[in-house]
């Protein structure tokens, strides 16, 4: 999900309404400018092509699994240490890591489009979005 917002008085102030529960932690992601850019003042379709670019990725390098998904995905990794899965546990836990593996690979595909359309380096993005990359083991 993308909030677009308005940092006042020390406060990000959403545009349209947010359908989230009162006191929902969230983290917020703000693309580092060049100190004279104010997108306020970007205007016609190429700003409004490039917004709507770039909300679109962010939305889908956001993307997934459910809360629910990664607490099975756990609870069969320590079934699988205890060795105490049947056959249709490693079925599922072995389709939940495909699914993990695709959207990671997703998410790396859209990183890369978003470094291009923001013409940056793709490390350099990673480190302002505050995404690391995982321990190679």
């Amino acid at each position: 999900m993308v909030i677009h917002a308005v940092y006042e008085n020390g406060v990000f102030r959403p545009i349209d309404p947010v359908e989230l529960p009162e006191g929902r932690r969230v983290d917020v992601f703000v693309p580092v400018t060049s100190p004279d850019h104010d997108s306020t003042t970007e205007t016609g379709a190429n700003a409004k092509g490039a917004a709507a670019a770039e909300s679109r990725l962010l939305e889908e390098i956001n993307q997934g699994l459910s809360e629910a998904d990664w607490n099975r995905y756990h609870a069969l990794i320590a079934q699988r240490q205890c060795e105490s899965l049947d056959i249709a546990e490693l079925e599922e836990l072995t389709s939940l890591a495909d699914r993990i593996e695709q959207l990671n690979a997703k998410r790396m595909d859209r990183l890369a489009e978003l470094a291009r359309l923001r013409n940056k380096r793709l490390p350099e993005l990673m480190d302002e979005l505050g995404i690391t990359a995982p321990a190679v083991l």
